[in-house]
């Protein structure tokens, strides 16, 4: 992002603040406390000037120590000057801390970048299901004969159990690096299916001229799978900058005539096929880093 453009939203701001206007996310659990494995709704919303543009946290946004059951956004309300957006997502948790915190932030779209505005950590309490074990327990007596089995061979447990031990090293340092290689591909592919479903789904509901803020919005979803894909700050990149990392002539110019729709207003129903070049990027890019850890 320009330093014009961070110093205009600082402006803004700041003008916010001395008007009174509150621009802080509000983020809360619908309860208090809550079990291991069970539901719990928390609630993201905002209100904020009409003429700047807003992203909530989606299915690729990290929500530890919660998982990510279901998401369900609703319509932005608007008036003459403020938009108000709001969102819940329905959380589970397997993590076994007493106090859990989630702090979702809201993302300030700006030109070839984004703000981030933090609503505050909201807690809820784990209610442990098991209570404390007593130290001591009452014994009850019992003086009749009992047939007592014949004495356990331990030698054959102390053989078994290193038998065990030595296979499981074996397999380990055998097969070890393989094992570690399928979980990588599984949470590679994991997050490429996510993308693909989000990402390919937008550019069929497009409408260029009606969806025009969501443009942006689409743009910024495809860097930052770029960005987690490669490592690199695709994010904070303009066009011009990821033509270095990725020199690619027809990527370029599908970068191009998206910046076009978005910051010049040239829109045409050829939109949809920039994104869905991007979209075979991303492909692309997946398959390299899927062959990157197969021969790691």
């Amino acid at each position: 992002m320009g330093k014009i453009a961070v110093v205009a939203v600082l402006i803004l701001f700041q003008a916010l603040k001395l008007s009174g206007q509150v621009f802080t996310p509000s983020a809360t659990f619908s309860k208090d406390s809550i079990r291991i494995g069970e539901e719990v709704v928390y609630s993201l919303s905002i209100r904020f000037p009409k003429q700047i543009d807003i992203v909530f946290p989606d299915t690729l946004y990290d929500f530890f120590p919660f998982e990510l059951n279901a998401k369900v956004a609703f319509a932005t309300m608007s008036d003459s000057l403020f938009s108000f957006d709001s969102a819940v997502y329905y959380l589970t948790t397997f993590e076994i801390d007493t106090i859990q915190r989630l702090e979702l932030p809201v993302f300030l779209v700006t030109k070839g970048d984004s703000i981030i505005i933090k609503p505050g950590p909201d807690s809820i309490r784990l209610i442990q299901v098991v209570k404390t074990i007593p130290d001591s327990i009452a014994m009850l007596e019992n003086t009749a004969f009992s047939n007592v089995r014949l004495s356990f061979n331990y030698p054959y447990l102390v053989v078994g159990v290193t038998a065990f031990i030595l296979i499981s090293l074996i397999i380990f340092l055998v097969f070890g690096k393989g094992i570690r290689k399928r979980i990588a591909l599984y949470r590679l592919h994991r997050f490429h299916r996510k993308f693909m479903e989000s990402f390919v789904k937008a550019i069929q509901n497009l409408n260029p001229r009606q969806d025009y803020p969501k443009l942006e919005k689409l743009l910024l979803l495809w860097k930052k799978y770029m960005e987690q894909l490669n490592k690199k700050p695709y994010s904070k990149l303009t066009s011009q900058e990821i033509k270095v990392l990725y020199p690619d002539k027809d990527l370029t110019k599908a970068l191009q005539h998206i910046d076009g729709a978005i910051y010049g207003g040239i829109l045409d129903k050829k939109i949809a096929r920039s994104f869905d070049y991007l979209r075979r990027v991303s492909e692309d890019s997946f398959h390299t880093k899927t062959e990157e850890i197969k021969n790691d």
